[in-house]
């Protein structure tokens, strides 16, 4: 469930504990705080404003008051202002130390996960992969063995896991992550409209996307690893409701396959007129 943005105000509303405690009583056990959109990687000195630490540190205090583990997610698509990670303005060595910090704050604290990016799209796989595993060293250099999401690239989609549309898969080039403490999950995103973008009031694409992440489920199983299905929604028609029981029990009915999975979106502002 992708819904905390930062504690204090936000697009002119105040968040409170009222309304983490409201999703908790919902029996909602993970929430995640994507409040570095902005300012994640500065290009030379990686940055971290001290605002901006100050607000994601009390939303991770509300969230855990509340009673929910908290994922730590910067919404960036591997960018910092339309640079890809990789380049000479946003070097893989800022990402790590982007993330360096951020554990050196965070990474003892129980029920906390980092979440490495937001759907990484056009970069090469194994671009993606190296900034990933310099990213997983840093956190462990840090200390920190705390559970980790390792998305994909191509939107890091379910029905993309298998496609060569930026050469090498997903499939085959997360096998080269490397983590000292085996604590992380690869995560994907799916959704069932035409374009599997989520921008579309249908789910034409239903039964593409619930193969897709079969698909998944069996490569994870294969390949002795664990997912968790980390963002999907669907418009209020019957069939996409529909296909949304197919999407949940796909992941429930394969615990060795997946951690579990988060919906976007919910909250006391979410707008009536969303099509999600």
């Amino acid at each position: 469930m992708l819904v905390a943005r930062y504690a204090g105000r936000f697009q002119g509303k105040a968040w409170l504990g009222r309304n983490l405690r409201s999703i908790a009583l919902r029996g909602i056990a993970l929430i995640g705080a994507a409040s570095l959109a902005t300012q994640p990687v500065s290009a030379a000195t990686t940055c971290m404003r001290g605002i901006n630490l100050k607000r994601l540190a009390a939303t991770v205090e509300l969230v855990r008051k509340a009673g929910m583990v908290v994922i730590l997610d910067p919404h960036n698509y591997a960018r910092y202002k339309g640079d890809l990670i990789g380049t000479d303005n946003v070097p893989q060595s800022a990402f790590a130390d982007f993330w360096r910090r951020l554990s050196v704050r965070f990474g003892t604290e129980a029920d906390i996960a980092f979440g490495l990016m937001n759907e990484p799209h056009g970069i090469a796989a194994e671009d993606w992969v190296s900034a990933a595993n310099g990213a997983i060293a840093a956190i462990r250099q840090a200390g920190s063995a705390s559970l980790i999401l390792v998305p994909g690239t191509a939107w890091t989609g379910a029905h993309s896991w298998s496609a060569g549309d930026y050469g090498t898969t997903n499939a085959a080039a997360m096998s080269a992550i490397v983590d000292p403490q085996n604590n992380y999950v690869f995560e994907v995103h799916q959704y069932l409209d035409q374009d599997f973008s989520g921008k579309n009031d249908e789910c034409s694409r239903a039964a593409d996307a619930v193969k897709a992440l079969s698909d998944v489920g069996t490569w994870l199983k294969q390949n002795n690893r664990r997912g968790l299905l980390g963002e999907f929604a669907v418009p209020r028609q019957p069939e996409c409701q529909s296909a949304l029981v197919d999407m949940v029990k796909v992941v429930e009915s394969n615990p060795d396959a997946w951690l579990g999975w988060a919906y976007w979106a919910a909250g006391d502002w979410w707008p009536e007129d969303e099509i999600l």
